[in-house]
């Protein structure tokens, strides 16, 4: 059984999974490589990281997380959760059931894009939430 399941593996779930690998807590990360900030070529507000590309600063974080044993990390969508604290049950998309005292939901935001031609395309490119000039 795991200490906690972490749904969600970009920057906060990454964050939460190496203070609880150091805890040696036993963690599994589920990561569909579906981040919200893919389509981005810069992120910015990440101290240390500020201006680098998404894919960069992820590559870097699963780099150092490999060094705690305790951490797992799986390419998979959590398709359903039941249960209660010290006792949770997730189905993923790959029909492997993990078990987990804690969970940790680190995902959700979805980019709802207005119906205006050329924006869904250009989003994270030429459109964008915000940029630092």
């Amino acid at each position: 059984m795991n200490d906690v399941i972490i749904i969600g593996g970009s920057f906060a779930g990454l964050a939460a999974a190496l203070q609880l690998g150091r805890a040696r807590r036993m963690v599994t990360v589920l990561d569909t490589g579906l981040q919200r900030n893919r389509f981005a070529g810069r992120s910015h507000g990440v101290l240390g990281h500020d201006d680098k590309p998404p894919s960069d600063i992820l590559a870097a974080a699963r780099q150092q997380l490999a060094r705690y044993p305790a951490i797992r990390m799986v390419n998979a969508r959590a398709d359903s959760i039941s249960g209660t604290i010290d006792n949770f049950s997730v189905l993923t998309g790959d029909g492997e059931t993990l078990s987990a005292r804690r969970l940790i939901l680190s995902y959700g935001v979805v980019d709802q894009m207005p119906d205006i031609p050329g924006f869904a395309e250009g989003w994270g490119t030429t459109v964008c939430s915000g940029t630092v000039n």
